[in-house]
């Protein structure tokens, strides 16, 4: 079922009216795009106006939307020469940007406020993309998160023994704090959820799957799909894939592969979203970097996964964690990758495969999409229902004097009721 196609129910939709909703989505890798996109057609389907911030690599997945399309400067990771993530590299070149996400100080922060204020929105959805965030603070709009990264701060994660993962894991919650700002609602989507912290606010939904995959069933097939888009992977990969000449795979990347030799029994092909999901459907099993909407897709379509993280990237390491805690699959670092690890990954498929049965007994409750989407039009109804109209900074309302002075202040935070599963 697709989001466009989910009805709230009845009493919320009475209640409710069309909004305008700023929608900010971060542009590193195509999991935030993807899980945007079905969120964001829903939205417009209900008649909402939608004003849509993002950039990098979720630009062509989202352009054909019929949205106000802002792009943004995108904070993203940058790697050593190895292929390794290198935290002082993403550090020095994102500071700039992060500062004024941090301090909302900066003539580009300045301009993409200014253009919020024009658009006066009545609420504001985040996938993890820093400046809406800080506009939906410094504007007092009521705010929901909706992604994966509020796991890491929503959630029990075991312990990673070893002393420089576990400060980055701090690191990196710390940062996850920082950059999404102070929402009023989030909302955590994975293919697997870690036990939630007992002060948990979060609501815990499964991936979501959009119409193009609901279109295929999964069938088994003979060849393993491979996605890896970081060039510093592929000679690794192809030197082990050469080893089992017996094994087919398709092979989808973004970059070059001029200076590579390609063994006979590895097809390639540059990355289109349709031909992709072809493949992973008729497929026996998935290698990819450890992307939780990627991953969350495989289980759908009941594929075993090997995933590698991204080198020096914590987490795409605890998706990896989450993937082995599930029993649907393996993890390695890319360094370990050999021929006796793929081998033995493809003897196992039937053990994994009846991991995702007890995991997923009914895929189709596995999507969240229906979830997300009512939690969303409950916000509206108790959230911005009660404030009747969002309180912007220098924004006059339209309203009549006697009901402005009735409005409960938007940034007055407030513990949520029942409605909301928690006290």
């Amino acid at each position: 079922m697709s989001l466009s196609s989910i009805q709230a129910p009845a009493f919320l939709l009475r209640a409710q009216r069309p909004r305008r909703i700023l929608y900010g989505v971060q542009g590193e890798g195509r999991g935030h795009a993807a899980r945007s996109l079905e969120v964001i057609g829903a939205l417009i389907k209900q008649g909402h106006s939608v004003m849509l911030f993002t950039g990098g690599d979720a630009l062509p997945i989202l352009h054909g939307l019929s949205v106000e399309l802002r792009e943004v400067p995108l904070l993203r990771y940058f790697y050593h020469r190895c292929g390794r993530m290198s935290p002082w590299l993403t550090f020095k070149e994102n500071f700039p940007l992060a500062f004024g996400c941090l301090t909302g100080l900066g003539k580009k922060f300045n301009s993409l406020q200014s253009m919020a204020k024009r658009f006066r929105p009545d609420l504001v959805i985040c996938d993890f993309e820093p400046y809406v965030a800080k506009i939906a603070y410094q504007m007092r709009i009521p705010h929901i998160a909706l992604n994966h990264q509020h796991f890491l701060l929503e959630t029990k994660i075991p312990s990673l023994k070893s002393i420089p993962k576990n400060l980055a894991l701090i690191l990196n919650q710390v940062m996850t704090y920082l950059l999404s700002g102070k929402p009023d609602r989030i909302i955590t989507s994975s293919f697997f959820h870690f036990p939630p912290k007992p002060n948990s606010r979060a609501l815990f939904v499964g991936p979501l799957l959009s119409p193009l995959l609901r279109a295929f069933r999964g069938k088994r097939g003979k060849h393993v799909t491979v996605y890896l888009k970081n060039a510093k992977m592929l000679p690794v990969f192809l030197r082990v894939a050469g080893l089992l000449s017996h094994q087919k795979f398709e092979l989808f990347t973004s970059s070059s592969l001029d200076d590579l030799h390609i063994p006979r029994n590895v097809h390639t092909h540059a990355i289109d979203r349709k031909r992709f999901l072809e493949s992973l459907a008729s497929s026996k099993a998935l290698l990819a970097t450890a992307g939780n909407q990627m991953v969350g897709e495989a289980f759908y379509l009941r594929k075993p996964v090997l995933v590698i993280p991204e080198p020096g990237v914590l987490e795409q390491e605890l998706n990896a964690l989450a993937l082995e805690h599930s029993q649907c699959g393996e993890w390695f670092y890319l360094q370990n990758l050999n021929v006796n690890v793929l081998r033995n990954f493809l003897k196992n498929l039937a053990k994994y495969r009846r991991g995702i049965r007890k995991c997923l007994p009914n895929p189709e409750t596995y999507d969240g999409s229906e979830a997300i989407l009512q939690e969303i039009n409950k916000f509206l109804v108790t959230k911005i229902g009660e404030t009747k109209e969002s309180v912007v900074p220098g924004h006059a309302s339209s309203r009549s004097p006697n009901l402005v002075k009735h409005l409960q202040p938007v940034h007055v935070r407030q513990k949520w009721s029942n409605a909301y599963g928690h006290p």
